[in-house]
This record gives structure tokens, sequence and C-alpha cells, in this order.
């Protein structure tokens, strides 16, 4: 009877040892001769001399290409060196600059612990790049532009420049891009996997006009009035003045006023 339960429970421990994997460490470091990493990361306060401040590491991420890949982030280092640990074997890497419009993909697989360099240069970006214009031509400054990929998850978002432009670098196909101008959604569909250039601008088949004239009582006309469109949720988000002879017209880039 004891050989029995000894034979059981070696037999359980086999089970386990064989089912257990050992953790996998990563060490890394990023080779950006050309500046491309560091240019997106000049506004967020990178030293004179080009290297990486707290700040801008931050928006640095580097994770397993999973599903919960994100928990496991690391950020790298003043020389951009970054060491990354699993308890399982890795496929392939991500390189996110949050905000920043980077999204980079690293093939792996990694079975073992491994030192491993990547050099920007030859991961095979490609540029994907535009502008974000109001249906009146003026640039659309400070919009989030969020690029999404074949399963049109969100893949990394880039923050507009004060010409409206945006500018992604991948080496992954993006299948579309989305931002909003006066909360009206704008969806430009793709995929890009070259270098490319698009505009993404509100069209009068996007707005609604809403034209009147603003009389007193007695039918007359009457100018400087104000009129105000409110949302559902009860706010003004949009106004204009009557003119000289009463009328008046509000370009709505969103839903239809309730009032």
């Amino acid at each position: 009877m004891h050989t029995k339960y000894i034979i059981l429970f070696l037999l359980l421990a086999i089970a386990l040892g064989s089912s257990h994997t050992e953790a996998v460490t990563i060490k890394g470091t990023i080779i950006d001769n050309q500046r491309i990493l560091l240019q997106r990361l000049m506004n967020e306060g990178t030293e004179w001399d080009g290297t990486y401040d707290y700040l801008g590491r931050k928006r640095v991420l580097i994770y397993p290409d999973t599903p919960d890949g994100l928990n496991s982030r690391v950020n790298p280092d003043e020389n951009g060196s970054f060491i990354l640990t699993t308890d399982e074997p890795i496929d392939s890497l991500i390189l996110q600059v949050v905000s920043g419009g980077i999204y980079v993909k690293i093939q792996g697989p990694w079975e073992q612990d491994t030192e491993l360099t990547i050099d920007l240069a030859n991961v095979g970006l490609f540029t994907l790049q535009g502008h974000v214009y109001n249906m009146d031509g003026t640039p659309r400054t400070s919009e989030p532009v969020y690029a999404r990929g074949s399963d049109q998850k969100e893949m990394v978002a880039v923050v507009t420049h004060s010409t409206g432009h945006f500018l992604f670098r991948s080496n992954q196909q993006i299948s579309s891009l989305q931002t909003s101008v006066d909360r009206r959604t704008i969806v430009t569909e793709g995929p890009w996997s070259a270098d490319a250039k698009i505009t993404m601008k509100l069209t009068p088949e996007q707005t609604y006009a809403i034209k009147g004239t603003v009389k007193d009582p007695a039918g007359n006309t009457i100018k400087d009035v104000r009129v105000a469109a409110r949302g559902k949720d009860g706010y003004v988000f949009l106004s204009t003045t009557s003119k000289e002879d009463g009328t008046f017209e509000l370009i709505c880039e969103t839903e239809l006023p309730q009032s």
C-alpha cells in the first residue's frame, strides 16, 4: 500500500514538474542613431544632448505581445537599456511610445535568457503622416489621432501639432485612423504598410446646417441676438449672433441639438 502511494506521489511530482516553465529574462538595448525615438520625445523634456529624461522614458514601453502583456511592461533607462522578465517563453515583443505614434513589433521567440539589441533603423519602420483640419480649413491642434490594427484594436495614438500635423512610425500594418472634430468622429480607412500621407477633414456631408430668422412679436427682424444650440446634456455647444436682417446659421459638426 505504501509503495502505491509513493508511486502516485512521484507521478504527481513529475506531472507538476513537466508543466512548470522557467522564467525568461530579456536584457535589451534600444539603438536610435537616427533619433527616431528621441525625436518623438523632444517636447517631453529630453536633455539637450539627446539623453532620455524621467518623463520621456516613462512613455516608452516594452512588453510581451500577449493580451495581458502590458502588465509586464518596463521602461528603458537613460542608456536605452531594459530588463524584461516573464514566467513563460516570449513569442514577440512590442515597443510603444504612449501618445508618441511609435509602435514596433520585434519577433522572437525567446525561450531562455537572451540579450537583445533593437536597432530602430533596421526593424522595417514605415511612416504614416498627415494633417487634421476643421471644416473651414484651419488646422486641428492638440487632437489625438488613433491608429488601429487589422483587428481594429488600438495600437498607438499621437497628438496633432500646431499645424494639425501628425506622424506614426510602425512596422505593423495600420488598418485605419480615427480622430474627432468638435465631438464628431472621423475615420479614414487604410490599410497602410508603407510610407503614406493623408488628410483628415470634416466635409459638408458630415455636418448639419440650421438656418432661421429672429423676429419680434410684430414680425420685425432683430439683429445681434444670440442663438445657441444645446446638446442632450443640456449644455450649449454652439452659438452665433443674428445678422443685420435677423438671419442666423448654425453649422453643427455633431448630432442635431435638442434645442
